[in-house]
């Protein structure tokens, strides 16, 4: 059997990016961290406090600091919750058809991102998508909403709001007596509203705490415009690659199959979401605003990557879409202040 170098070689680099990853979650956890002060803070008020049963956002990370914390260290804690996130996101990945053997540097770029800012920095998050994601690998049964699911739905909304919109997305697809245009049209909608929470007036009037009163202004500049702008060329290039042949997302029936749902949701939540997200820009903008613009924005790529990576791996708008993700986190990651 014929194996050109190129594959080895891309093959090997990309073990050798997940392996270096592994590496920094486990042995450098502070290492492109900038979260990693904070959740140390909160892990020590966890530890010195009695036990007390709330249904806060950080009141689940209390209830994983008491049930997995063998060690007594922040160190140690790290270490068994990126234990079970890293076990999580290898299941999902075989459930998406994405193994060891199908590995490539550019499938790893997207992979290792995700690691690196969900399971290394934004822990909390990264474990709520990853409930929600394994509860994907169940999609194909009759009965979706089974008591499994149903715990994954309540720790991780409770655990991470962010998550909530890809749950109901989730059952919006499930439902059976909707036509695929009218679950399509219901995540537009669904993210809309999500995007128009994003605006200062409307925030406040539900009551969002997203707005970050002692964060400056971002200030636009043509150097950062062009590189908003970036997102909406990467998508729209990736959006007419995907509407140029019968895919999962342009099909008349979706079908219950994992990828098939990260997709849809994916392409359309991004359709929905940014053209009213950006129009808070109008005027001045909070960093809290910019910062749940781009978590948003940047969970529904990674979306869209594991599912161009599974279904169309080798296409050359999908190795655009996985470079961009993976620099776009790693400038995150080195210049964390840089907006």
């Amino acid at each position: 059997m014929n194996i050109s170098l190129s594959k080895i070689s891309s093959w090997f680099g990309g073990l050798i990016l997940i392996i270096t990853v592994f590496y920094i979650i486990f042995f450098d956890p502070s290492k492109f961290n900038p979260d990693y002060g904070a959740y140390e803070i909160l892990y020590k008020i966890i530890k010195n406090n009695d036990f007390r049963f709330s249904f806060d956002k950080f009141a689940f990370l209390d209830y994983f600091v008491r049930i997995i914390d063998f060690t007594g260290t922040y160190y140690g804690f790290r270490v068994m919750f990126a234990s079970i996130e890293v076990l999580l996101f290898l299941i999902i990945l075989r459930n998406l058809r994405i193994r060891l053997k199908s590995l490539t540097l550019f499938i790893s770029l997207p992979l290792s991102a995700f690691l690196l800012l969900k399971l290394h920095v934004q822990i909390r998050e990264g474990f709520a998508l990853l409930l929600w994601l394994f509860s994907l690998n169940s999609i194909q049964k009759e009965k979706y909403i089974s008591l499994k699911n149903f715990i994954f739905f309540i720790v991780g909304s409770l655990l991470h709001t962010s998550t909530l919109v890809f749950w109901i997305s989730t059952f919006i697809l499930k439902y059976k007596n909707f036509s695929s245009r009218t679950k399509r049209s219901l995540i537009i909608i669904l993210f809309s509203f999500l995007g128009l929470s994003i605006w200062p007036f409307f925030g406040n009037l539900i009551s969002l705490d997203y707005y970050c009163s002692y964060c400056d202004d971002i200030e636009l500049s043509p150097s950062k415009i062009f590189y908003w702008l970036s997102f909406v060329v990467i998508f729209f290039l990736i959006f007419k690659s995907e509407k140029s042949k019968s895919t999962f997302t342009n099909q008349k029936s979706i079908e219950n199959i994992n990828s098939s749902y990260i997709g849809n949701i994916g392409f359309y939540g991004f359709i929905g979401f940014v053209p009213i997200a950006v129009l808070s820009f109008i005027g001045p903008t909070n960093a809290g605003t910019f910062n749940l613009i781009f978590r948003v924005v940047l969970n529904l790529l990674f979306l869209i990557s594991f599912y161009r990576s599974t279904t169309q791996p080798k296409n050359f708008y999908t190795y655009i879409l996985n470079s961009f993700i993976f620099i776009s986190v790693l400038r995150l990651l080195i210049f964390p202040y840089i907006k």
